[in-house]
């Protein structure tokens, strides 16, 4: 039987470029998209959820796209 990896996810976060901060448990502050993901996996259990784009309009109501992670535990 294959494992769900959504099983037990109680917490989700949300991580993109532009969003990346200092994180709050440790004060790691990650270098960028790729070393936040890893960081919260390797330190603090979460898993990969998902990886993808995202895709709206500014403010002005030009479209723009971004990577988007979610992570979960």
């Amino acid at each position: 039987m294959e494992e769900n990896i959504y099983d037990g996810i109680r917490e989700v976060m949300q991580i993109t470029p532009e969003s990346i901060t200092q994180c709050e448990p440790c004060m790691y502050l990650p270098k960028n998209l790729a070393d936040a993901i890893n960081h919260y996996i390797s330190h603090h259990g979460y898993k990969l959820l998902h990886v993808g784009s995202n895709a709206g309009l500014d403010k002005s109501g030009n479209m723009v796209s971004d990577i988007i992670a979610l992570l979960g535990k």
